[in-house]
């Protein structure tokens, strides 16, 4: 049997494997997403996984709930590419200005950064892991995809105020959850 740590890094890896492989593709087009896109493509991802569980997987496409969580690891590792390493890569606007810059990005720092955060996000996992005793295993599957939700309206009420808060958690702490989430709903779906 798989521990967590091994599972994650099976799932990041995954992640991983399809995120390079679409880079390759189609080049990094998401540096031309505005932040508020990338949230709407969490959205869209995460209300499509909603709409499979009440439909019990029934679906038109080929995509299932496993595309559509590592679709969310992905995209909030995108966003979190902005947040945490902003210099880094060229702004959003200066794509839009000059669209071959997001040719010119260099591809070992865009990995470098993917795995940078993969390994942040694993140390908090495996840190509240600990602290919550492993309590997303008794979970519902709809529970979980609810949570991703709930964190995907934070951060539509935190980019609505301009990012003040009072006492809560940040974007990228938002994003950090929802991968985590996704990561859990993966290994729940494999279960």
């Amino acid at each position: 049997m798989k521990t967590l740590e091994q599972e994650y890094d099976q799932i990041i890896e995954t992640c991983f494997s399809l995120f390079r492989d679409k880079l390759s593709d189609y080049g990094a087009t998401w540096l031309f997403f505005r932040n508020s896109s990338l949230v709407d493509q969490l959205w869209i991802k995460a209300k499509r996984i909603a709409v499979l569980e009440e439909n019990h997987d029934d679906c038109m496409i080929h995509e299932g709930r496993g595309d559509e969580y590592i679709g969310i690891i992905n995209y909030s590792i995108i966003m979190l590419f902005r947040i945490l390493f902003p210099d880094r890569l060229p702004k959003h606007e200066d794509v839009l200005k000059t669209p071959e810059l997001a040719d010119e990005i260099s591809l070992e720092d865009v990995f470098s950064m993917y795995h940078e955060i993969a390994a942040k996000v694993k140390a908090l996992m495996l840190k509240k892991n600990h602290d919550y005793g492993d309590a997303w295993r008794g979970m519902q599957q709809s529970s979980i995809t609810d949570q991703i939700i709930i964190k995907l309206s934070r951060i539509k009420k935190i980019a609505k105020n301009s990012g003040a808060l009072l006492v809560s958690e940040n974007i990228d702490a938002q994003l950090f959850d929802i991968i985590n989430y996704a990561v859990f709903g993966l290994i729940r779906l494999s279960e």
